[in-house]
């Protein structure tokens, strides 16, 4: 029995959608990070303007094309946990779609399902797509501006990269990408590529000049401060983290994605620019001086899943064909093991899937009972104006709705002149903040072991989960 186009489309939304919401009921995790955005959108639907901190105009955020789309569904009364989770989902069923389809263009043929399989199990894309993050959405904006690349429709790819770019910083690699290239191959158009990224593009820089001060945003400039000095991972580390090449299963597809990039250059004149972006990306990643988040790199995978994909798809005709004739005609044989093959991948992804699970299950709990509970204890406790000095803000600001002094500097451009010197007690006791939260222990935060900090403020809770490093909550002294 043959299955249509449309049903293998309206499955594969389906079991996206489904993947994602049996992990995010079960796991109840959002990131920490996303609580940032979150209150961008809630204060710019309430009228305080696109800011963190009220009356604060720094752009602490490289998202802001999620946190418009996020403010929209606001204004519909939705929570924005709410509205995050219904934005990723439905991009997540799109991108599967997408993914599928794209393989259809390069001639996968029996095996065009395996690469949006691959994405819909996929561990890091689940979780990310179900943090509460911009991941899904940016994910969506990537593959489908290749895919309108494969079939030439370059103004749209054009449009969709340049969207990408708004939506976070690193898209605006792709966009160069396609830009130049469609401008040398369609040299008669050539001004008429930088219409739609210049009517997107520029109006943002200037709004956010005027507004901000400043174009580049303090995440960036805080973040490569914060880290100047402090011990990160080796570019070698970050590549095996990257490519989980810690997994065999990495080594794997590595190998795969070489053999299967090079089958789609021969036979489908397919991969020169795909490749050039993920070796652009990879670079970029490995030797970034900021901590590296996973989902930071998580909307390479369907590209680099494809490339895996092909050198399966390179194999398959010759092993089909061997099949058939030893044991029997295409139509009994072909369908079995594309059924096979299907039931292998999703077993092993969902195998590792589930100790995905239980590990961000055990992260939501302590994100809630210990930076949530903060939140709470100091919405209840704290006085209206007064302002709290702390490293993780998401759930703490976002929960105590105080002024928050992030120590981090991506939504406080004056902590990054002390992170670049390493005086991290020095931006406490210079703004002197009424209430800290510090996890004694950490590089950043042994400064609430000073005895001069101990003098000016007094420990009066400590919040921890299990064998987690504790936070203690500091008040200043009358």
């Amino acid at each position: 029995m043959t299955v249509s186009r449309k049903t293998v489309i309206l499955i594969l939304f389906a079991a996206a959608v489904g993947a994602r919401l049996l992990f995010h009921f079960f796991t109840g995790f959002t990131a920490d990070d996303s609580l940032i955005t979150f209150r961008y959108a809630e204060n710019l639907i309430s009228g305080d303007g696109f800011v963190y901190n009220y009356g604060e105009k720094v752009l602490g955020t490289t998202t802001p094309l999620f946190t418009f789309l996020l403010s929209i569904f606001l204004t519909f009364k939705m929570s924005p946990f709410k509205a995050a989770l219904l934005i990723s989902l439905i991009c997540s069923g799109l991108t599967a779609i997408i993914i599928y389809r794209l393989a259809q263009q390069l001639r996968l043929a029996a095996l065009s399902f395996v690469p949006a399989l691959v994405f819909i199990l996929w561990p890091r894309s689940i979780v990310a797509d179900t943090s509460g993050l911009e991941t899904s959405f940016f994910t969506l904006l990537i593959i489908s501006s290749w895919y309108c690349q494969r079939r030439r429709l370059w103004f749209y790819s054009v449009g969709l990269a340049t969207l990408a770019g708004v939506t976070r910083p690193e898209g605006f690699f792709l966009l160069a990408i396609v830009l130049i290239y469609n401008c040398i191959q369609d040299r008669q158009n050539l001004w008429a590529y930088f219409v739609g990224p210049a009517i997107i593009v520029i109006p943002w820089l200037v709004f956010s000049y005027f507004y901000f001060g400043t174009i580049v945003p303090s995440t960036i400039t805080g973040k490569l401060a914060l880290y100047a000095n402090l011990e990160t991972d080796s570019p070698l580390e970050k590549l095996i983290y990257l490519l989980g090449l810690h997994h065999p299963l990495g080594w794997i597809m590595l190998a795969a994605a070489g053999i299967g990039g090079w089958w789609l250059y021969q036979k489908q004149n397919f991969g020169k620019l795909e490749a050039s972006w993920l070796a652009a990306m990879t670079v970029f990643y490995t030797f970034s001086r900021t901590e590296l988040f996973f989902w930071y790199f998580v909307p390479i995978y369907p590209i680099y899943i494809i490339f895996t994909s092909a050198a399966l798809a390179s194999v398959w005709d010759k092993l089909t064909g061997w099949v058939e004739n030893t044991f029997g005609t295409e139509s009994s044989v072909s369908r079995p093991m594309q059924l096979a093959l299907a039931l292998a991948i999703s077993v092993s992804l969902i195998y590792m899937c589930f100790s995905q699970a239980v590990y961000y299950k055990n992260y939501a709990r302590y994100l809630n009972d210990v930076h949530r509970a903060i939140g709470l204890y100091l919405r209840d406790q704290a006085k209206p104006g007064d302002t709290v000095s702390a490293k993780y803000i998401g759930y703490t600001g976002y929960y105590s709705k105080l002024k928050v002094q992030d120590r981090d500097g991506m939504i406080n451009p004056q902590a990054t002149r002390y992170n670049r010197r390493g005086d991290y007690l020095g931006l406490v006791l210079d703004y002197q903040p009424e209430w800290v939260v510090a996890a004694p222990y950490r590089e950043t935060e042994t400064f609430a072991n000073n005895p001069y900090f101990l003098s000016q403020y007094e420990a009066v809770k400590s919040f921890g989960w299990e064998e987690s490093v504790r936070h203690n909550l500091y008040k200043r002294k009358s």
